[in-house]
């Protein structure tokens, strides 16, 4: 009796955490986690919306390709697509002495996606148009490459939108994860870049703590379009809207020194009279 192996790969566990993921609607989100389990492996799916339809229902090819735009490139005169980040977060750096590598790196080569310039050291001709330096294997040393590293910090902050203070943060954390899992890399660069994209980072980060609760003990959160207040348990809090399928804006639990604070703008008739101080202190007193 001949056994069928099912291929297996890596599944990305934090994408529920990552904006662009999160702000798809359930029907994108299950096209999405379809493609990844299509494609060969070498992140190439043969196009096929017809049988894309009769799985995931409820999708249409033309919105499809608005949503996932910066997600795929179309190769083989459209017949087929790459998908951008999954030889990446599969493999790592390629390596032509590993077998099952050098099968992805002849797939890439085969559709033009990655160069072989003919030099004699192994992968370093190999140069991926659009992630060059996430699959070039680099002959630096460790202290070469972070100082790489810095001197991008301005090139990153902006493709990640991140402030220099967050950036710095990101890099020191990963730093001491580093130094405390005795983690070392061919490609440091691209190990960094990997972080910033695996970890879940805002401009103006909130944790549940952060929100307010109803009487329920469920999150209070504002449509970002229409805004209905509405109350989410602790995972839809993160999702989209009931009513408008749009963006949560969750309410935030007030600092204790600004409980209980009116603007000044905000008052009304005689109140700033009431204040004992005049109106310096932003307090107000009845």
């Amino acid at each position: 009796m001949r056994i069928l192996t099912l291929p297996k790969r890596f599944t990305d566990s934090n994408k529920w955490k990552k904006k662009w993921f999160r702000c798809l609607s359930n029907d994108h989100k299950v096209f999405w986690i379809y493609v990844l389990d299509q494609c060969d492996h070498a992140g190439i799916w043969e196009v096929d919306f017809e049988a894309a339809e009769f799985f995931c229902r409820g999708i249409h090819e033309q919105e499809i390709r608005q949503v996932f735009n910066k997600q795929y490139q179309e190769i083989d005169n459209g017949k087929r697509w790459f998908l951008k980040d999954f030889v990446d977060f599969q493999y790592g750096t390629l390596n032509e002495n590993n077998r099952a590598h050098l099968s992805v790196i002849n797939i890439l080569q085969k559709y033009k996606i990655i160069e072989n310039k003919g030099l004699k050291s192994p992968l370093k001709g190999y140069k991926d148009k659009e992630l060059v330096k996430e699959l070039v294997k680099s002959k630096e040393n460790k202290a070469q490459q972070i100082k790489k590293i810095k001197t991008n910090f301005p090139e990153l902050a902006a493709e990640f939108q991140l402030s220099d203070a967050q950036l710095k943060k990101e890099f020191d954390d990963w730093q001491d994860y580093m130094l405390s899992h005795g983690k070392q890399y061919k490609n440091y660069n691209a190990t960094f870049r990997r972080w910033l994209r695996s970890d879940y980072v805002k401009k103006d980060s909130i944790t549940l703590k952060d929100i307010k609760t109803d009487i329920s003990g469920f999150y209070l959160g504002k449509c970002g379009k229409c805004g209905e207040i509405n109350s989410y348990d602790k995972s839809g809090i993160f999702q989209d809207s009931r009513c408008c399928k749009a963006e949560i804006q969750p309410k935030r639990i007030l600092p204790d020194n600004q409980k209980g604070v009116q603007p000044l703008h905000s008052l009304e008739g005689n109140d700033v009279l009431r204040r004992k101080d005049g109106g310096k202190s932003g307090a107000v007193y009845d």
